[in-house]
């Protein structure tokens, strides 16, 4: 009895580490980040910023083969209408990170 319970914990422990390891490697294989900045985001809170947002999501959705990180840097207040963000996107996965503080927000 004692070695089920020993044989148990031992698959559920190798279960668990290689799920996890997955998402890890998934996290940091093959990801691609796409700065709101570097697509004409201004960031002053009075220029409208709203093309420069669809531009990232755009460069984001035209790769393949990888995990899309579209980034909004710490500092800056944008400005956005009302956006539409769509696909088809070639990712598997497009992630926003929002950087607030010393704290990374992401938003799948």
């Amino acid at each position: 009895m004692q070695g089920v319970i020993i044989t148990f914990f031992m698959l559920s422990f190798a279960t668990f580490y290689s799920c996890n390891a997955r998402l890890l490697l998934d996290a940091v294989s093959n990801k691609t980040i796409f700065n709101v900045i570097e697509y004409g985001a201004v960031g002053d809170g009075l220029t409208d910023d709203s093309q420069a947002f669809l531009k990232a999501w755009n460069g984001a959705c035209g790769k393949s083969d990888s995990v899309g990180t579209i980034e909004v840097p710490y500092g800056k207040t944008f400005l956005l209408k009302p956006l539409l963000f769509n696909g088809p996107c070639k990712f598997s996965k497009v992630y926003f990170k929002v950087k607030m503080c010393d704290t990374y927000i992401m938003i799948n």
